[in-house]
């Protein structure tokens, strides 16, 4: 379940008169804020499809039926996104849910910064836990959780290029490479991969590659989103969007 605004204000003042403790000052060094979002297919259907950003490093966990969790963190850790099958990790933990959710299936998104200096680069200062009941930095929160989101490349496009040059022989090579580089990220990093270990490609040839890949997208685009993604697009902006409307 997720805690509104409010929600959040009443639980800090319940824990401060349940412990007779004042949080007034108390440094935050770790937060975490997510969504969880109700989709038509299985979870690892979409955790499946999000690729690898540059900033972050992708970790995947997967069992026999499919993708399990997977998280994206910085080098320096300070900075995680995860996703995860909510319903697999409360049966899991044996958590009492919401029969209302039987038979559903639930996609959990979340944006962590675990340490504190993560949380001083982003506000420019340390928070406390009073600061967590201050609107303006609730909403930064949503503002950094979609920001990675966002960040993340998706695949499963159905791709469909689109180009106005005539095709000649090197242009249609080059559609080739950008429909399989788009509608396969995952063999495609493999294959930079192989290249790098076995000595065969070297960092400024991986440069030119990185280059000539930034110019092939402003020339040729995958015209449609992958359903599923689409999907998930949606509901991720509505449910922040609805959060944000309700809080104010």
């Amino acid at each position: 379940m997720e805690l509104s605004f409010q929600q959040v204000k009443e639980a800090i003042y319940k824990l401060e008169n349940d412990t007779g403790i004042s949080f007034e000052s108390a440094i935050v060094k770790m937060i975490e804020c997510g969504i969880s979002v109700i989709t038509k297919e299985q979870p690892a259907e979409y955790m499946k499809l999000f690729g690898y950003p540059a900033r972050y490093t992708r970790h995947e966990y997967a069992t026999i039926t499919g993708v399990e969790t997977v998280t994206y963190s910085t080098q320096t850790g300070a900075y995680q996104f995860s996703m995860y099958n909510k319903i697999s990790e409360v049966q899991r933990k044996k958590t009492i849910f919401p029969a209302i959710f039987n038979g559903v299936n639930i996609l959990r998104l979340e944006y962590k910064i675990i340490r504190r200096r993560g949380i001083k680069a982003k506000f420019k200062r340390d928070l406390t836990t009073y600061d967590l009941l201050d609107i303006d930095v609730y909403q930064k929160l949503q503002e950094l959780f979609i920001e990675a989101y966002q960040a993340i490349p998706k695949s499963g496009y159905q791709c469909n290029i689109e180009t106005k040059e005539k095709v000649t022989p090197k242009v249609f090579d080059e559609l080739i490479a950008e429909q399989y580089r788009q509608t396969f990220p995952k063999e495609y990093l493999h294959l930079i991969k192989v290249l790098k270990e076995s000595g065969t490609l070297t960092d400024k040839n991986l440069e030119r590659i990185r280059a000539a890949n930034r110019a092939r997208e402003k020339i040729y685009k995958s015209v449609e989103k992958s359903p599923l993604i689409a999907e998930l697009d949606d509901l991720v902006l509505n449910m922040v969007r609805w959060n944000a409307e309700n809080d104010k």
